[in-house]
């Protein structure tokens, strides 16, 4: 089983019970340590500038960064999973709180790693956003695709998140398109829906946000 890094920041925390696999590497960043705490979850890592949290609670596994830095702690946190092999990230309590720029922070940076072959899923209160990316001459493939089952139900919005996204189509949703441009300033794919049939959304180049809403356990 590919390995899976959790990462807790400080915003809001929506869920009350979060299973973590075995395998799985866990990260407060910075305040995110009383979410973990909260919610009884070890941590294998603490990092960030602390100026949120506090060092001693952070315990004896913490990094310290400077205030003054480049970097956002969630994006540190990720870089530290990155530099390790993991690509594949689950982000919860980074969006909400009471600072909107660092929400909009996580969400540019699912573009920045998505570009490097990593899936993100940042968790919101009753979304999961994520990013997918492709370009012919640099991933060697044709198209990139996700695809949904017939028992997922709700909304589901698409949008360019850096440039222009070309070729999208969309089959077995509610609004489909075939091998259209999705322009970044015109929010063409927003408010989406499931309609009991597997769905499929593809597009041959670009930087595609997808913010799909939580599908609740059976």
């Amino acid at each position: 089983m590919e390995k899976v890094c959790y990462i807790f920041g400080a915003g809001d925390l929506y869920e009350e019970n979060i299973t973590i696999p075995d395998n799985a590497f866990v990260i407060a960043a910075d305040a995110g340590i009383y979410q973990t705490k909260a919610l009884g979850i070890p941590v294998d890592l603490v990092l960030g500038d602390f100026d949120s949290g506090s060092i001693a609670d952070a315990g004896e596994n913490a990094i310290v960064f400077p205030p003054e830095k480049d970097y956002t702690d969630t994006f540190l946190a990720v870089q530290y999973g990155f530099d390790r092999g993991i690509r594949n990230f689950e982000i919860f309590a980074c969006l909400g709180g009471n600072r909107l720029s660092h929400s909009i922070a996580n969400i540019q940076m699912l573009s920045y790693f998505a570009k490097r072959g990593c899936k993100i899923n940042l968790h919101g209160k009753n979304e999961i956003i994520f990013a997918l990316y492709n370009s012919p001459d640099i991933t060697g493939k044709e198209k990139e695709t996700v695809s949904f089952d017939e028992n997922y139900t709700g909304y589901i919005s698409v949008f360019a998140l850096d440039g222009d996204v070309k070729g999208l189509t969309v089959t077995g949703l509610k609004y489909q398109l075939e091998e259209k441009t999705l322009e970044s300033d015109f929010p063409l794919g927003v408010s989406n829906e499931f309609c009991g049939e597997k769905s499929n959304i593809s597009f041959s180049s670009g930087m595609l946000l997808i913010v799909c809403q939580k599908q609740q356990k059976k």
